[in-house]
């Protein structure tokens, strides 16, 4: 008959077990990225018009990496069909998306939309916004409409449109926007994804230096920074990460598509985006060393000897 020692013995490696199969378990389900892609997706009109594929570049992309049962997809011409409700900026049970990625070309986003989605950035609805509000010679004003509305409502910053650069020549191919290695707390997560195919975009002035993720292979941050304030001009892509001292989300934004998707480039755009949006809004660049961090110790009583 077994001694009460050996059975103390027999319950404590058993709890011990579950204990490790728990917190395995739930860091496994940590590690699944929920992601939202939305944007609009009308496939008539202009020449050439390609909202449809970006989008769908971008949702093919993302299920690549998190599996397409964890990417919500909505779409709609103008992203006005159908239209969003502040209940679609969260997961069907109230919980936050990791990651939102919009993609706004030809058609833009309709102003209800954009008022959804803007509330839900300053209201952190989720946890990172990945945008990418097209501003090509075709396009609505996207950057006028997004990026120059959404980032000062978390930031209070005074940003313009800096350059319009066009489609490059034929000679040169697609442009790219090379990434701002010099902060390394914001580039980290992108060191995979970099440079960016990019073309006929419009960059932004007005970025503090701190905030700066990529600029145009043609500018570099030295000769646009202003030394009296620390601004920077013709920016191609910034982040906001996030504040502990407000409840915003962590913003990314880029005037262009591109990076996700260029059927008639030579060099397509990086493959690795979809893995550094995730990796960005877990990682520094979202979080960018200004989140606090909690730390739980447990300590568990010695187990009998053996």
């Amino acid at each position: 008959m077994p001694t009460v020692t050996a059975i103390r013995r027999v319950f404590a490696v058993f709890t011990m077990a579950m204990l490790l199969l728990v917190l395995a378990a739930g860091a496994a389900h940590a590690q699944v990225k929920q992601v939202l892609v939305l944007g609009d997706s009308d496939a008539s009109g202009n020449v050439g018009n390609r909202s449809l594929d970006y989008l769908l570049a971008a949702k093919t992309q993302m299920e690549g990496v998190v599996g397409a049962a964890n990417v919500t997809y909505i779409a709609g011409m103008q992203l006005s069909t159908p239209a969003l409700t502040p209940a679609d900026m969260r997961r069907p049970d109230g919980s936050k998306y990791d990651v939102v990625v919009l993609v706004a070309t030809y058609k833009g986003i309709a102003a209800n939309n954009r008022d959804v989605i803007k509330n839900a950035i300053v209201n952190g609805d989720a946890n990172a916004f990945f945008l990418f509000p097209d501003q090509c010679n075709g396009c609505t004003a996207n950057v006028d409409q997004i990026t120059m509305d959404w980032i000062p409502a978390i930031t209070g910053w005074t940003l313009s449109k800096g350059l319009y650069l066009g489609t490059p020549t034929a000679a040169n191919g697609y442009g790219f926007a090379e990434l701002n290695t010099g902060n390394t707390t914001l580039s980290g997560s992108f060191t995979g994804a970099a440079p960016l195919v990019v073309n006929n975009y419009t960059t932004i002035n007005g970025v503090p230096e701190a905030n700066v993720l990529y600029m145009p292979r043609s500018q570099t941050l030295a000769n646009n920074t202003n030394a009296a304030t620390g601004l920077v001009s013709n920016v191609a892509a910034l982040v906001v990460p996030r504040d502990p001292a407000k409840q915003h989300a962590c913003v990314f934004v880029i005037s262009d598509v591109n990076p996700w998707y260029n059927g008639a480039a030579s060099s397509k755009p990086n493959p690795n985006l979809a893995q550094a949006v995730l990796n960005a809004s877990s990682g520094s660049t979202c979080s960018a060393g200004n989140e606090g961090s909690i730390t739980i110790d447990k300590t568990l009583a010695a187990l009998p000897a053996g």
